[in-house]
């Protein structure tokens, strides 16, 4: 939303509204919000997820190696890859590249538009492959 003060007593009725709103959230005192400092966050994520199967490594294998005609191993990938239709980028591939070289770590602070939702997918994509697909990823 964007409202302007100065223009008019109904605008600045919602400046203030969303003012108040954002305080509110800033000092925690927001009802069904809760503020956790950004050094915390990592491991608040953690706890609330570590317990959690994400993925079954075991079981998938024995459907890789089952014999069963009625399975078709074919249609099972169980990689992260990029569609076959996107090609990333020089730069893009230029970023992961950089990325790799720090150790899997790093931010791509790219503008909106150039490709970060497929820069990050060629990330997870060359981490897996490194890892021979042995990688679960939370996206948050």
């Amino acid at each position: 939303d964007v409202w302007c003060s100065w223009k008019s007593e109904e605008q600045r009725g919602k400046v203030s509204t969303k003012v108040a709103a954002f305080n509110s959230i800033w000092n925690n005192t927001e009802p069904n919000v809760q503020i956790v400092e950004f050094p915390d966050l990592k491991q608040e994520i953690l706890d609330r997820y570590k317990h959690a199967l994400i993925f079954d490594y075991a079981s998938i294998s024995k459907y890789e190696e089952s014999n069963d005609p009625f399975i078709d191993n074919s249609k099972y990938c169980y990689a992260v890859q990029i569609p076959q239709d996107v090609v990333l980028h020089q730069y893009q591939v230029y970023a992961i590249d950089e990325w790799v070289k720090h150790g899997y770590r790093g931010i791509f602070d790219m503008a909106t538009g150039t490709g970060k939702t497929y820069t990050g997918l060629g990330a997870v994509a060359r981490l897996c492959e490194s890892v021979n697909n042995k990688l679960a990823v939370v996206v948050v």
